[in-house]
C-alpha cells in the first residue's frame, strides 16, 4: 500500500492538500509535514485554507508561511477526513478532476467513508504517526521542521500521549521524532496555551454545563462564541475537559455552526461506551473513546435534547446501542 500511494505521488506534479475544515492540531502538523514529504520528492504542494478556517495552532506549524499556490493540480489529497463532510466547503476543488485524481490518507480506520481514488487508511491514534510511517517506508529524510509538525500532530490529538488507543508503536514515534530534532518544547507551549478567548469559551461552556448520572453535556451558540470573542477553532478540544470530571462516562459538547447545522463533539472514558458507534447513528463516527458528527436542518436545542435523551438511554443500558434511535 505504501508502494501504491508512492506510485500515485510519483505520477503528479502540483499536489493540492486538503487538512479537514476547523483543523486541529493534528489536521495541520500532518498536513504540513506531507507537504515537506512532497517536496522532497521534487513535488510542488499548496495547503489549502478557507478564510474563516485559520487556527492559533498554525503559529507552531512549520513552514506554513512558505505556502505557496500552484497554477494547475493534478492531484487532491485529503489528510485527517473521515468522509466528504469533513472537506465539505472545500469538496468542488477535490474532486474537480474526478475522483480518481483524489487521494485519502487518514488514521479513522473504523470510520474512514474511503471516498478517495486511493484509500490510505491505517489503524492510529493520529495521522502525525501515518506520515511518519509514510517517511520511513519511503525513505525520506525526516528534518527537524517535519519532526516538530508530526510531533505536533501526534501530541494534539493523543493528548500528550495520554489516551486509550496509544501503542508502543506511538511512544516510539514520539522519541524518534525528538532524536530527529523535533521542537519538542514549541509543540508543549501550542499544546498547553489557551487565549484569553478560549477561556472566556470554557467559562461558557461550564455555565451552560450539566453533568449527571455519567453523563456531561455542553453547548456554545454563535451569538455566546461571537460575545467570547472565540473562533470555531477555539472549541477544539475542549470536549475533553468535560470528559476528566470524576464520575463522567461520556462528554458532549454541542456548538452551534450557523442556521440549521451544529457540530458535536463526543468523549468516552470506557470502551464500553463506543462514542464512533453513537455517533454512526447520526451520521458521523471517529474512534472508540473520540467521535463527532455534524447534524443539519434541524432546531438546535429541540435537537440537542433528543440526542442526549438517546445518550441517556445509552448509558442507562450499560453500552447497549440497540435501544437508542437516530433523529
Amino acid at each position: 500500500m505504501f508502494q501504491e500511494l508512492l506510485n500515485k505521488i510519483i505520477q503528479a506534479s502540483n499536489i493540492a492538500l486538503f487538512p479537514h475544515k476547523n483543523p486541529d492540531g493534528d489536521a495541520l502538523g500532518s498536513t504540513f509535514a506531507f507537504k515537506e514529504i512532497l517536496e522532497s520528492l521534487g513535488k510542488r504542494a499548496f495547503v489549502v485554507f478557507e478564510d474563516d478556517e485559520m487556527s492559533p495552532i498554525l503559529n507552531s506549524v512549520v513552514g506554513s508561511e512558505n505556502n505557496i499556490p500552484c497554477d494547475d493540480y493534478d492531484l487532491f489529497v485529503a489528510i485527517d477526513s473521515a468522509n466528504t463532510d469533513r472537506i465539505s466547503k472545500k469538496s468542488d476543488l477535490f474532486f474537480s478532476k474526478g475522483v480518481e485524481s483524489t487521494i485519502v490518507i487518514d488514521h479513522h480506520f473504523h470510520s474512514n467513508t474511503k471516498f478517495g481514488g486511493l484509500n490510505f487508511v491505517k489503524d492510529a491514534p493520529a495521522c502525525g504517526e501515518v506520515m511518519y510511517n509514510i517517511a520511513q517506508e519511503w525513505g525520506v529524510s525526516i528534518t527537524p521542521s517535519m519532526a516538530t509538525n508530526m510531533y505536533l500532530a501526534i501530541v494534539f490529538d493523543t493528548i500528550n500521549f495520554s489516551i486509550s488507543n496509544v501503542t508502543p508503536s506511538t511512544l516510539i514515534a514520539g522519541a524518534e521524532l525528538l532524536k530527529l530534532g523535533a521542537d519538542m518544547d514549541k509543540v508543549q507551549l501550542q499544546f498547553k496555551l489557551k487565549s484569553p478567548s478560549q477561556i472566556r469559551l470554557r467559562n461558557v461552556l461550564f455555565e451552560n454545563s450539566t453533568i449527571k448520572d455519567g453523563l456531561a453535556h455542553t453547548y456554545c451558540t454563535l451569538n455566546e462564541l461571537d460575545i467570547s470573542g472565540a473562533t470555531a477553532g477555539d472549541c477544539e478540544g475542549l470536549v475533553n475537559e468535560f470528559a476528566y470530571i470524576q464520575g463522567i462516562k461520556v462528554a458532549m459538547l454541542f456548538r452551534k455552526l450557523h442556521d440549521g447545522e451544529f457540530k458535536v463533539s463526543l468523549r468516552s472514558n470506557s470502551d464500553k461506551f463506543d462514542v464512533n458507534a453513537f455517533a454512526a447513528i447520526f451520521g458521523g463516527g471517529g474512534h472508540v473513546r473520540a467521535a463527532g458528527c455534524t447534524i443539519l436542518d434541524v432546531d438546535f436545542f429541540e435537537t440537542m435534547a433528543k440526542f442526549v435523551d438517546g445518550a441517556r438511554v445509552w448509558l442507562d443500558n450499560d453500552g447497549d446501542l440497540s435501544k437508542v434511535n437516530g433523529l
